[in-house]
C-alpha cells in the first residue's frame, strides 16, 4: 500500500475538544505502521510538539503507545486522558487559541505558497497553508503526480 497523507486537518476535534488531536493520532498510527507519506513528521515538531508541551505528554511515550496498540481514536483519547499531565478547560483553550492563530514566517509562507502554486501573499494562515499542502500533495498521489513536502507537517 502506497503511504498515506494525514488530511485530518489540525482544526479538527474530537470529544475532548483538542484541536489538532485526531491529526497527531493518525500522524503517529500511519507512522507506526510505516505508512505515513514521506516529508511528514509526527510528534517532534510543529503542531505535534507543541501540542504534546501543554498537555505535558512525552513523544516517545506517545510513539511506544500507539506502536504497541494500534488505537481506535477512542482508545487514543482515553489514553490521552490517563496519561496528560495538565488536561483542564484553561490548557485546552490556550492550546486550541495557538492552533487557530498560529501564522507562519513570511518565509516559511511564501515557500509554501509557491510549492502549493497560489497567489496569496498575505496568506500567512498555519491551518491553512498546511491544509492545501495536504491537499495538494493528496491530489499529486491520486493522479500520479506526487510530490514530497517542502515544509513537513
Amino acid at each position: 500500500m502506497e503511504k498515506i497523507v494525514p488530511v485530518i486537518s489540525s482544526d479538527t476535534v474530537g470529544p475532548l475538544g483538542i484541536r489538532h488531536l485526531p491529526r497527531l493520532w493518525l500522524k503517529t498510527l500511519l507512522h507506526a505502521l510505516d505508512k505515513l507519506a514521506d516529508g511528514y513528521y509526527h510528534g517532534n515538531a510543529g503542531f505535534d510538539a507543541s501540542l504534546l508541551k501543554a498537555f505535558g505528554i512525552d513523544e516517545a511515550t506517545l510513539t511506544s503507545y500507539v506502536k504497541a496498540e494500534l488505537p481506535t481514536y477512542p482508545q487514543f483519547e482515553a489514553w490521552f486522558v490517563k496519561t496528560a499531565k495538565k488536561l483542564d478547560p484553561a490548557t485546552i483553550h490556550g492550546h486550541n487559541e495557538n492552533i487557530r492563530t498560529r501564522q507562519k514566517s513570511e518565509e516559511s509562507a511564501a515557500a509554501q505558497r509557491a510549492e502549493i502554486g497560489i497567489d496569496a501573499p498575505h496568506l500567512l494562515h498555519g491551518v491553512t497553508l498546511n491544509n492545501l499542502e495536504d491537499w495538494t500533495t493528496f491530489h499529486g498521489q491520486l493522479t500520479g503526480r506526487s510530490r514530497v513536502p517542502s515544509a513537513a507537517k
